[in-house]
């Protein structure tokens, strides 16, 4: 980072990964007083005041971050996730648009862009993004299960049905509750 004081970054950092967002924001901001202009300082706090759900100050750091620094994708992407969460539809995907351009190797990025495109109910969009995605990280369970929804949505329910069955892997799946047969 180019703050001038790394080790306040990478304790914000550790909070953020903990997911003690509300703690790292206030790290994050005990940065900025040593370098108002850390892009990813700005960028971050974005983050976790997104976590916290302090949404118009999450698009307002994470703005600054791109005014910092215009076109990087990791900004672009955080900006994206934060409109997204308040329901700004053209901005979220242009953001996203422009992340996955920048990098269109990112598996990030092109998760991030399906999951919002998804929101939006751009299904055929999502699924382009999402099979891209897959092809990158084909193992991911949760990438998985979000391309069987938007099968389910598109109608495709041959396999979406079909592809809805990785429920069963994610990590939040309790599991059934009952001793009655699987059907």
């Amino acid at each position: 980072p180019a703050n001038n004081n790394p080790s306040l970054f990478d304790q914000a950092l550790a909070l953020q990964e903990q997911n003690r967002h509300q703690e790292a924001a206030d790290i994050y901001k005990q940065c900025l007083k040593h370098n108002i202009n850390d892009a990813a300082v700005w960028s971050n706090l974005g983050t976790a005041l997104r976590k916290t759900g302090h949404f118009e100050a999450s698009a307002a750091a994470t703005w600054r971050s791109l005014e910092l620094r215009p076109g990087q994708a990791p900004y672009l992407t955080n900006y994206g996730n934060t409109l997204t969460d308040m329901d700004r539809k053209e901005e979220a995907i242009k953001a996203h648009t422009a992340a996955v351009y920048a990098e269109p190797e990112s598996f990030l990025y092109r998760k991030n862009f399906a999951c919002t495109l998804r929101e939006f109910g751009e299904y055929e969009l999502a699924l382009r993004q999402l099979n891209i995605a897959l092809e990158m990280n084909p193992e991911d369970v949760n990438l998985q299960f979000d391309r069987a929804v938007v099968y389910l949505h598109l109608a495709n329910f041959e396999k979406g049905w079909k592809e809805f069955e990785v429920r069963h892997k994610l990590p939040e799946w309790k599991g059934r509750l009952s001793n009655a047969p699987y059907w």
